[in-house]
């Protein structure tokens, strides 16, 4: 027994969809309709749509083959009628008019693109836009949502983490003095080469990265000797560090290597303390690094019959 269909009204009425009609007069619809035109391929994939929920499992499909129809054309058809179903009717109204081509374009993308151009109002210019751009455009804002999407779900899944771990961390007073002592001093000695690195990274920037800044021969002739005495520098911190994490590693094994665990994460005490001694951790080494920038600025040659003098 045939199943009734569903009626849409709206969208019947602008589509030109008979209100009564028996499966096998939708289906005939559906493939006279199936031409060019985004309007007709609309009807037609509306028509599909009711002739797939009223005609026996099976039949539509036979039929479509009987009559030569691809079914990949009656899928794009419906697939065009159930995006137009998804937006407000007046912009259903609009983009029936517009080419096939760039309302498929919009059928196939993602609901969510979709959604979010509905939101904005910028679904309402794509009728205007050529569909080289329109496709560009969508792509474009399928990147950016499925990045705006990656950051939320990290933030949520960080912000889940540290909701648990604040709820099960040891406090400070349950460490004995070992442990206490060493992740003390590893807090401040972290704050000390991150520093170092910073600043090291920042005088790289201001001094080599971007080029020269008067004479190009005294710079090509001079920078790499810079360049190198930079990269030794770090290259000594570096192998100092990785030796120091393979005898971790060595010593601890998987406890320690690859992943932190509950355990070894600061625990909110661990973290005020390392707040209130942050000041002074780093005023002496800003101290340091503004007195060898005075020392450089004062030894540069001065006007003649006057030395020069840079105040800290």
């Amino acid at each position: 027994m045939p199943k009734p269909a569903k009626p849409n009204t709206d969208l019947d009425a602008l589509l030109g969809i008979p209100k009564e009609a028996t499966g096998e007069e939708y289906l005939e619809g559906g493939i006279q309709a199936l031409n060019t035109s985004a309007q007709w391929i609309a009807r037609a994939g509306r028509s599909f749509q009711l002739a797939k929920e009223a005609l026996p499992h099976g039949q539509f499909q036979r039929t479509l083959e009987a009559r030569g129809v691809e079914a990949r054309n009656a899928q794009r058809a419906i697939q065009v009628a159930e995006f137009l179903q998804s937006i407000p009717g007046h912009e259903a109204a609009k983009l029936v008019k517009a080419g096939y081509t760039k309302v498929l374009a919009l059928a196939q993308a993602s609901p969510e693109v979709i959604e979010d151009l509905v939101e904005s109002g910028d679904l309402e210019g794509t009728p205007a836009l050529s569909v080289r751009d329109l496709r560009e455009m969508l792509k474009k804002r399928g990147q950016e949502l499925a990045r705006l999407e990656a950051k939320i779900d990290g933030l949520q899944a960080k912000n889940l983490r540290e909701a648990r771990l604040r709820n099960s961390l040891r406090t400070v007073e349950e460490l004995p003095a070992f442990a206490a002592i060493m992740r003390e001093e590893s807090l401040a000695l972290t704050e000390q080469a991150s520093f170092a690195i910073e600043n090291l990274e920042s005088v790289f920037q201001a001094q080599l990265a971007n080029g020269a800044k008067d004479s190009l021969d005294e710079f090509e002739r001079f920078a790499p000797i810079a360049a190198g005495t930079c990269y030794q520098s770090v290259a000594t911190i570096a192998a100092r560090a990785t030796r120091l994490l393979r005898t971790i590693e060595g010593q601890f094994g998987d406890a320690v290597a690859g992943t932190v665990t509950v355990e070894q994460r600061l625990s909110d005490a661990e973290i005020e303390l390392l707040e209130k001694r942050r000041e002074q951790l780093i005023t002496p080494m800003q101290h340091a690094l503004n007195k060898r920038a005075v020392n450089r600025e004062n030894n540069k040659p001065g006007k003649r019959g006057r030395k020069r003098v840079a105040k800290p």
